[in-house]
């Protein structure tokens, strides 16, 4: 079922794990004395949003997102967000899913801010079709080979033997690639076979999967190898060792684990695995957390900025980016005892300040750096919310929505809010503002939609008047006689999201039990079948069955965000629980659109 969360508090980001290691003698030597880290967690509950693009990075809309217990949609701009997921300040994991691609894992450090995660998908190309009796080989078009055991493969689900046509998917992934920080699986970030974490450098990637031709996940058997071949990067090759571990992702955390090992033949790394996932070759080192928060010259947290940290004087792997959260926080792991230069990017990947870090040999936070750039990239945006009666509102904030990102500006005792983020240098840009107004009871209250052209250093907004009392969003229904209402005073997340064809609302109380999922077979207004699913009727989980006729009217359809789907369902079920007993269902429903 398709689901859209909704997040109350917004904003961003976190650093993916640095992806170098020590280099003391020569470009990809092994650390001669490795400390790595033992894995403690660390457990955060904090707030997530994110983007997801395809292969040629465009938004990849109805991609389902996991962490944790919590689940999301993009929407038709890529764009996701969940709130209070349980994370880890070292070791959270998001989920990617969606036909057609490889799953998306990212592995990142938390921060107490509102996270962001970016992952490019990776499409899952048919490498080729070997028969399962005889074994062979499947061959990308860069020279990775994929060579399967004769009777070696199983079903993935029974464990039985399997004897037919088996699909092989199959994807190189290159560690020089520009956009490695967002296509790698997890990060690099890995447990060694001691059961330590440590930091890794990749030598070559590979993303595999076998699938029988009626679609059935496929695996190797117990006992049997499959041999994979990858091109080790030209750039590396001098320096690629003879043999070199080899590593797979843990899909439960995102980290790679070390398993087996490949040797160099020419100018490729060969070795056997004993099961399939996503593989890597790669060297291992000691790592420390380093965090940081970015400020402007106001004091005021830069969110949604990016920050790259290089090594100087390496040219294989130097470099990596994350992005400040909510507060301006920004932490990951780093290569021990190595300088880095720090750099603050705007989004077209203009640098705007840099700053030299000294070598660190144990877990640093280097407190607030302030990013003295007073150029065109920096923006600081403020202004003042009042209510109806033109008295400053003391109890709400200003949802900014900018280039697919959502920022939430709290207002102080004097009804203002400010926020502070960069911007490619040079170019006009408009932001959409909606304000709320939480008020003191009777419900909130919000504003309509403003847009403003973003200039720097400063934009200073007219008083925005916060005054419509109509709600934020609702969705009420009546189960054999019985009425339930969902609305902002218990519900923690209420949100909707367009798919082709087709559109899901969503609301939840969680932590609690209370969920409610419609979704409706129509992509404008009009008659519609739907289906729906709900704790409140059905609490105790079973099977349901829509009795024919089951349809929602929709009067109003949402595009984009800040618009709301508005109408009504009705119709008839049976359930598991009570056999064939048919209930009655009617509501109406007015959801905003995600981002």
């Amino acid at each position: 079922m398709k689901k859209a969360i909704y997040l109350f508090l917004v904003i961003i980001l976190t650093l993916s794990l640095f992806n170098c290691r020590k280099e003391p003698g020569y470009i990809g030597a092994p650390d001669p004395d490795p400390v790595p880290i033992i894995v403690t967690p660390e457990p955060i509950t904090a707030n997530l949003q994110g983007n997801i693009v395809d292969e040629n990075n465009l938004p990849a809309e109805g991609v389902s997102i996991t962490v944790g217990n919590k689940t999301a949609s993009t929407d038709a701009k890529g764009f996701f967000k969940i709130a209070a997921a349980l994370l880890d300040r070292k070791n959270s994991l998001v989920q990617a899913t969606k036909t057609g691609y490889f799953k998306g894992l990212r592995h990142f450090a938390a921060t107490s801010g509102t996270n962001y995660v970016k992952i490019k998908l990776i499409p899952r190309t048919l490498a080729g079709s070997i028969d399962a009796a005889t074994g062979g080989t499947a061959t990308l078009s860069n020279g990775s080979i994929v060579r399967l055991p004769a009777n070696g493969i199983k079903d993935a689900a029974t464990g039985n033997s399997y004897s037919g046509l088996v699909k092989v998917f199959a994807q190189y992934i290159d560690p020089t690639a520009a956009d490695l920080a967002i296509t790698i699986p997890g990060s690099l970030s890995a447990i060694d076979k001691d059961g330590k974490q440590v930091v890794l450098t990749s030598f070559g990637m590979m993303a595999v999967e076998l699938e029988s031709a009626a679609g059935e996940k496929l695996q190797i058997k117990t006992g049997n190898k499959a041999t994979l071949t990858m091109p080790i990067p030209a750039a590396a090759l001098a320096s690629a060792p003879a043999s070199i571990p080899l590593w797979f992702v843990d899909e439960t955390n995102g980290l790679w684990r070390e398993e087996g090992s490949a040797t160099k033949q020419g100018n490729q790394y060969i070795g056997d695995v004993s099961h399939f996932s996503f593989w890597n070759c790669d060297f291992s080192s000691s790592g420390i957390t380093l965090t940081m928060r970015l400020i402007n010259i106001n004091q005021t947290p830069l969110v949604n900025t990016a920050v790259k940290l290089t090594r100087p004087g390496i040219s294989w792997l130097n470099n990596i980016t994350g992005y400040t959260d909510s507060l301006g926080q920004v932490s990951g792991l780093v290569p021990t005892n190595e300088a880095l230069v720090m750099e603050v990017l705007d989004p077209c990947g203009t640098t705007l300040y840099t700053q030299n870090i000294n070598p660190m040999t144990q877990d640093t936070d280097l407190g607030n750096i302030t990013v003295t750039n007073t150029g065109s990239g920096i923006i600081t945006l403020e202004g003042r919310l009042i209510n109806c009666n033109n008295i400053p509102v003391t109890n709400g904030y200003a949802m900014i929505s900018f280039d697919n990102n959502t920022r939430y500006a709290a207002v102080d005792g004097n009804g203002r809010y400010q926020t502070s983020f960069t911007f490619c240098a040079g170019s006009g840009s408009v932001a959409s503002i909606l304000a709320v107004d939480n008020g003191t009871g009777g419900g909130p209250q919000h504003s309509t939609t403003v847009n403003v052209n973003l200039t720097s250093p400063a934009t200073n907004l007219a008083d925005i008047v916060v005054c419509d009392t109509t709600p934020f969003a609702y969705i009420n229904y009546n189960i054999d006689g019985v009425d339930y209402y969902w609305n902002a005073s218990n519900s923690f997340q209420m949100q909707g999201v367009d798919f082709p064809g087709s559109f899901t609302l969503l609301v939840d109380n969680q932590p609690g039990p209370r969920q409610f999922v419609l979704n409706v077979d129509g992509s404008s207004t009009g008659v519609f079948g739907a289906s729906f699913t709900s704790t409140d009727a059905f609490p105790s989980g079973g099977s349901v069955s829509f009795i024919p006729g089951f349809t929602s009217t929709v009067t109003r359809f949402a595009t984009s965000w800040p618009d709301f789907f508005e109408g009504s369902f009705t119709g008839q079920y049976t359930h598991s629980s009570t056999g064939s007993t048919v209930h009655t269902i009617n509501g109406t429903y007015r959801v905003m659109h995600q981002f």
